[in-house]
């Protein structure tokens, strides 16, 4: 398969329908959206089988932070210098197994805590830092919507994956729910072994002028406002993803109607991927994201006030917005700063995403412990989004990075 893909943005889409259609497989049946939009329907029956709160359950889902804290960056590095094929053959397979680990837990909290922080270590080379580089290497006219169809995927998942799982979760138990999970992870595996990428040498790609590069962007002001920025948006949305349906059922929904309802977000993500790809290649991305956060915490606030009337727009609502999310973190990183170190940065902002989202859960679960309702979470939760437009309504324009930060144009290297 030609890795150069030629011709006008509608051209290149066509040409490169295999790279998007690994890379969506990828991205919606790996570690970002088999754990992300499931999780939250684990915290009850675990909590229920081994006596402990909501809280304690939803405190499991930090150690993956903690996993991604520590190794993100480095992950991204040796995605660099290897690509993206040699990270995903292998991760693809631990990560299956490791859900199926899961399934097989006992009732010590501590181990669900190690087993789920190894998940999130291996999970990493499952998720977006893996699979948007490649498209970010073959798409430059197009990369706002090349990328929001990539991302499609995890739309796909957010909408079958959570009916399916607490059907299963209800006939057969949690455990069989985890291993289902393990066998949907290895799907993506064939179609990563058939993808040929851009012959990559670690000598071709460790030289001065990348690690010049790789200082360069480090001590940039604009990739840490971007990483304190994606984690406020996670740390409010991963809250509400997570909860969504205990939120649901403590406002008087039925089982199966909370889980309808949550599936919704499913939608919204997917909505979300397509407009917002399209609008990244005509639209200022920063200032997008401000308009889309305004949107989710006017969702929120109408959750918080209207309660179960509101539900469905509120899941359409969030879901818009975290269908975004991963979009505008892979898009901006391309357009800031260098390509050559594209995995290296997108893992160090990825990282500040899975802080939040790894926090989010358990901080939500607290609350609700400490107060016995929603319903101060979820001003919180509107709060933070309306931080983080703040945040991002302030971002310079690309140009305005392009001295300073990146040494060469990351489209360079790319056929329009």
């Amino acid at each position: 398969m030609d890795n150069h893909i030629h011709g006008g943005p509608a051209q290149k889409l066509r040409r490169g329908w295999r790279i998007i259609l690994t890379s969506a497989l990828g991205c919606g049946l790996g570690y970002a959206a088999l754990v992300f939009y499931t999780f939250g329907l684990f915290i009850d029956p675990i909590a229920n089988e081994f006596g402990w709160t909501r809280g304690e359950v939803s405190s499991i889902y930090s150690f993956d932070s903690l996993s991604v804290l520590l190794t993100g960056p480095a992950m991204g590095w040796i995605i660099d210098r290897v690509g993206f094929r040699v990270v995903a053959s292998v991760c693809v397979p631990l990560f299956a197994i490791m859900l199926f680990v899961l399934s097989r837990m006992d009732g010590t909290l501590s181990g669900f805590r190690i087993a789920f922080a190894a998940t999130g270590l291996i999970g990493l080379g499952t998720t977006p830092v893996v699979y948007t580089r490649i498209v970010n290497e073959n798409f430059s006219a197009a990369r706002g919507l090349a990328l929001g169809l990539t991302l499609v995927g995890v739309g796909l998942a957010a909408i079958l994956l959570p009916p399916t799982v607490a059907k299963l979760i209800a006939t057969s138990g949690w455990r069989s729910a985890f291993t289902l999970l393990s066998a949907l992870a290895m799907i993506p595996w064939i179609f990563v072994l058939a993808t040929r990428e851009r012959t990559r040498t670690a000598a071709a790609a460790v030289n001065a002028r990348t690690m010049t590069a790789y200082w360069a962007a480090l001590k940039s002001p604009v990739l840490w406002r971007l990483g304190f920025g994606f984690s406020v948006i996670s740390l409010a949305v991963s809250a509400m993803i997570v909860h969504m349906v205990p939120i649901l059922r403590d406002f008087g929904v039925s089982p199966a109607g909370a889980v309808a309802t949550a599936s919704l977000m499913g939608f919204g993500v997917i909505l979300g991927r397509v407009v917002v790809g399209w609008l990244l290649d005509r639209v200022f991305a920063p200032h997008l994201i401000s308009v889309l956060l305004l949107i989710g915490a006017a969702g929120v606030v109408c959750l918080a006030q209207g309660g179960a009337d509101f539900a469905a727009v509120a899941a359409l609502l969030m879901g818009f917005v975290l269908g975004a999310e991963v979009d505008l973190i892979a898009y901006l990183t391309a357009r800031y700063f260098r390509l050559e170190n594209y995995s290296f940065l997108f893992a160090i902002l990825y990282t500040c995403f899975a802080i939040g989202a790894g926090n989010g859960p358990g901080l939500l679960g607290q609350i609700f412990d400490a107060t016995g309702s929603y319903q101060l979470a979820l001003w919180a939760v509107a709060a933070l989004l309306m931080l983080a437009a703040l945040i991002f309504g302030t971002f310079p324009k690309y140009q305005a990075q392009r001295p300073a930060e990146m040494i060469g144009s990351p489209e360079a290297s790319l056929v329009r």
